[in-house]
C-alpha cells in the first residue's frame, strides 16, 4: 500500500506527502503507516487521503459526505503529482 496526502479544493490537486510502500498487516484491527516527511496543514484546509494498492485487501463504504474522487490510477503509476482528473461521489470509505 502507499497513501498520499493532497492538498484541493473541491477536488485534489498537489501532492503534500506520501508514505513509504509498506505491507499490509494481514491482523485485524488499525495499522499505522507513517509519512516520508510530516507535512504542516493550516486549521480548515481541505485534505484528501489517496491510496493505490498492488492488491486490494477489502474495501468497504457507505453513502456520506464529503465523499472520495477517485482517479483510476493503478498501483505501477504510484502517486501522481498533482492528483490529475478524477470522478466524484458521495461515499465514505473504510480501508
Amino acid at each position: 500500500m502507499i497513501l498520499a496526502v493532497y492538498g484541493g479544493d473541491p477536488l485534489p490537486g498537489n501532492r503534500l506527502a506520501t508514505t513509504a510502500i509498506t505491507p499490509l498487516s494481514a491482523g485485524a484491527g488499525w495499522q499505522a503507516i507513517d509519512l516520508t516527511s510530516p507535512v504542516f496543514v493550516s486549521a480548515g484546509t481541505t485534505i484528501w487521503l489517496a491510496w493505490v494498492y498492488e492488491e486490494i485487501p477489502g474495501i468497504y463504504y457507505e453513502s456520506g459526505s464529503p465523499g472520495r474522487a477517485s482517479s483510476g490510477k493503478k498501483w505501477t503509476g504510484g502517486m501522481p503529482d498533482p492528483f490529475g482528473s478524477s470522478s466524484q461521489s458521495n461515499y465514505v470509505y473504510s480501508i
